[in-house]
């Protein structure tokens, strides 16, 4: 899948690879994975670097209801 602006970033290496991401903290970011889990982590810790509007994909890529691009 891709989405116009998206970062692959695992969830463990987040923190040193914050310089990748949005230099606005209250840019939106939404954090996904295969069942949302990660993305409630990545989120988490997101909120705690100084990000403001950080969501969550609920479900997950396993729960998006629309066909997936290779």
């Amino acid at each position: 899948m891709v989405v116009i602006g998206e970062i692959h970033i695992p969830l463990g290496a987040l923190r040193k690879r914050k310089g990748e991401l949005l230099q606005d903290p209250s840019a939106p970011i939404v954090c996904y994975c295969k069942t949302s889990l990660r993305g409630y982590e990545g989120a988490r810790a997101l909120m705690q670097m100084g990000y403001t509007d950080v969501r969550v994909l609920e479900g997950g890529i396993s729960a998006w209801p629309y066909p997936l691009e290779s």
